[in-house]
């Protein structure tokens, strides 16, 4: 018997159901594909997306991408492609890989494109472990940015948002502050977006990989849209990302049947 998805949400709200046991909250999590539920929060917590990184899981990662049948672990596994399709082969361009994580991206993208320069950028603890091993490591082409406050200096041309934009709370600063930079480029890959409902976003609790407990922006397509649009950008690709299979169907009628897994690629005037 299949559980009403309003009470399946009550039940998942663990602040108000703290005696659910954890075990049988990950079996109901998994057996109906939670990917998130709706809350009533106007802001995202000042701790969340905590991100550990290894040296161990960078060799791990890399290790990985090294097979020639794996791809990374990105929202958009062939943006290799697409910036091999815009770069070509005899022209050297700059790549902001923001919220990078691991090193599977530079990886398989340095591989097809000889051309690129490289720039990571995480969490400021992430980038510590990533600066050591990529130095160890002897990287080409690859620079981890500390700070992304001061880079008048930085040419990019492309800057990459792997599903990552909708867990920072200041997003609209962060974008403003980057495209200041006046990139040709920008792509925000996995973005949860919504049509209508008279809000501009609404913050879900991300449980799909509870116990870890992650919460995040849905964009109103159309406002986000012209968030960038207005900084002075074109919209040059918009599609489902066809890469992860996303459930909506437990959240409330006004999300679900408006939400998807959205990519956008936007270009400079």
């Amino acid at each position: 018997m299949k559980i009403p998805n309003i009470i399946l949400n009550q039940v998942l709200n663990f602040e108000k159901n703290r005696f659910i046991p954890k075990k049988l909250i990950r079996r109901i999590i998994k057996k109906n594909k939670i990917f998130f539920i709706e809350t009533s929060l106007k802001n995202l917590p000042n701790l969340n997306y905590s991100l550990k990184v290894s040296i161990d899981e960078l060799i791990k990662n890399i290790d990985n991408i090294k097979n020639e049948n794996s791809l990374p672990i990105n929202e958009y596994r062939n943006l290799a492609l697409i910036l091999k399709l815009i770069f070509k082969d005899e022209e050297k361009f700059n790549f902001l890989d923001f919220g990078a994580q691991y090193l599977d991206n530079y990886y398989f993208i340095n591989k097809f494109n000889k051309n690129i320069n490289y720039y990571y950028y995480d969490q400021p603890h992430v980038n510590k472990v990533v600066e050591e091993f990529a130095s160890k490591k002897n990287f080409k082409n690859f620079s981890v940015l500390k700070d992304i406050s001061n880079l008048s200096k930085l040419k990019i041309d492309f800057i990459y948002f792997g599903s990552v934009i909708q867990y920072i709370n200041n997003y609209s600063e962060i974008i403003n502050q980057l495209l200041e930079l006046k990139p040709k480029y920008i792509f925000f890959s996995g973005l949860n977006t919504f049509y209508g409902s008279g809000v501009k976003t609404i913050i879900c609790k991300q449980l799909n990989i509870f116990p870890k407990i992650n919460y995040c922006y849905f964009f109103e397509e159309e406002y986000f849209k012209k968030l960038i649009i207005n900084l002075g950008y074109n919209l040059m690709y918009t599609s489902k990302n066809p890469f992860s299979e996303v459930n909506y169907s437990n959240l409330e009628n006004k999300l679900k049947i408006n939400c998807k897994y959205t990519d956008l690629i936007f270009e400079r005037k």
